[in-house]
């Protein structure tokens, strides 16, 4: 719905408030540079940077969480 209201709305700065429900990295990641996403996160969540890109060839299973 948000990404529909930013279609509409092209010009306009779009910020959405949630619960700490809300604060899914796929949501988050999802709008990320599109609307601005204010939730609250819990005190012990951890952070991490996003996943590097696999080199070409590279064996094993793919990284789940970057640094």
């Amino acid at each position: 719905m948000l990404l529909q209201i930013k279609r509409w709305l092209p010009d306009r700065r779009i910020i959405a408030v949630g619960d700490s429900s809300y604060s899914v990295i796929d949501l988050l990641s999802a709008l990320e540079g599109k609307v601005t996403f204010i939730t609250r996160l819990r005190l012990e969540a951890a952070w991490y940077e996003p996943v590097p890109e696999r080199k070409k060839g590279q064996n094993g299973r793919p990284r789940m969480k970057g640094k």
